[in-house]
């Protein structure tokens, strides 16, 4: 889910560091250079890209890498087109792990893999996914009273399903059941089987996608019984 307002946060700050770095470069006369901003990015975020000093050829260029690859290892990359100096904007990559940015002169004349430059290093942050989880209640429930079951966590897809089982049964020997309708959050209502025994609800993930029976969360035990005393 996207942060709108953390990524025009993300802008605005990019765009003073970017201005910042510009009247510093410019002012100094330094050589080839890039500055890469935010410095912390989450997967799918926009990394803002300055650059100066490049030698001008239509086919300069810069690339994004993991700091450990080596040049031949590169991710996104654009040519400058003859721009000694500008603003370029990648999209973060998917995995986590600390990035930077390399500079390279005139590939369409041979100018191979010799880097003239790099960036800070940039963080990419995998933020953590939320935890599968179904309770349900009340803990103990007579033949055909309701069942309250609240779920989160679940993946997303239409045909995730929870269904209720007696603790013990395979995942194949399923009971009542529900679709998520690709709700990741929410409440199901279930009614309470007619035999006494002891019960769980199960979540499996996509059925329609190929999902089977590989279950992704465990609800606590209800207990059904004729009397609730």
């Amino acid at each position: 889910m996207r942060r709108e307002p953390r990524r025009e946060a993300v802008r605005l700050l990019a765009a003073v560091a970017v201005l910042l770095i510009t009247s510093s470069i410019l002012a100094a006369g330094q050589q080839a250079t890039i500055s890469a901003s935010p410095v912390v990015a989450s997967p799918g975020d926009e990394i803002f890209v300055f650059y100066s000093g490049a030698a001008g050829f239509e086919s300069d260029w810069i690339a994004i890498y993991s700091v450990e690859a080596a040049n031949e290892d590169y991710g996104e990359w654009h040519y400058l087109y003859g721009e000694p100096s500008g603003n370029l904007t990648f999209t973060a990559p998917g995995e986590g792990g600390a990035y930077e940015f390399r500079m390279f002169e005139n590939w369409a004349e041979g100018g191979g893999y010799n880097d003239i430059a790099r960036s800070n290093v940039v963080t990419v942050e995998i933020e953590a996914l939320n935890l599968t989880n179904i309770t349900a209640s009340p803990l103990r429930v007579a033949p055909g009273g309701e069942i309250s079951v609240d779920y989160s966590g679940a993946p997303g897809f239409e045909t995730d399903w929870i269904a209720i089982y007696r603790v013990g049964a395979a995942n194949e020997e399923y009971g009542q059941w529900h679709y998520l309708n690709g709700e990741t959050s929410g409440t199901l209502t279930f009614t309470a089987p007619r035999e006494d025994g002891e019960y769980e609800f199960r979540m499996f993930e996509n059925w329609a996608g190929g999902g089977g029976f590989s279950e992704i969360a465990r609800s606590n035990m209800v207990y059904v019984a004729t009397s609730t005393a």
